[in-house]
C-alpha cells in the first residue's frame, strides 16, 4: 500500500504577501510576482550583489570614508590598521594615527605604514 503525502493548501494570502506594504503588494502581484518579498536590507550587514554586475573596488584607488564616519578614534585606527595604504586618507600626516581629532576611546598605536 502507497502511503499518501499529505499537500498544504493555502486559504489566504502568503506569508511574504502579509508582510509586503498594501501597495507593494498590489504592485507585486501586478507584476507576477505575487508573494515575492522584497528585501529591505540583508540580515548579515553585507551588501549583495549579483554576480556579473559589480566591477572589483580597488583598495589603493577608493576614497570611501571620512574620519566623520567613525564614532571614535579607536574606530578609525582599526580601519587604518585593516588598510595600512589609507585609501581613504584617515592619516593625513602619516605619522600611523588615524583621525586624531575624534572623540574617544583612543588608539594612538601608530600603524606601521610601507
Amino acid at each position: 500500500m502507497q502511503a499518501s503525502l499529505a499537500r498544504p493548501t493555502s486559504t489566504g494570502p502568503s506569508t511574504a504577501q502579509r508582510t509586503l506594504s498594501p501597495s507593494m503588494s498590489a504592485a507585486a502581484t501586478r507584476a507576477g510576482r505575487a508573494g515575492t518579498v522584497v528585501p529591505t536590507r540583508t540580515p548579515t550587514g553585507r551588501i549583495v550583489t549579483p554576480s556579473g554586475t559589480a566591477r572589483p573596488r580597488s583598495e589603493a584607488t577608493d576614497d570611501l570614508f571620512n574620519c566623520g564616519d567613525f564614532p571614535s578614534q579607536a574606530s578609525a585606527q582599526l580601519f587604518l590598521r585593516r588598510y595600512p595604504t589609507d585609501p581613504s586618507r584617515l592619516d593625513p600626516d602619516d605619522d600611523g594615527v588615524a583621525c586624531e581629532s575624534n572623540r574617544a576611546p583612543r588608539d594612538t598605536t601608530p600603524v606601521a605604514r610601507g
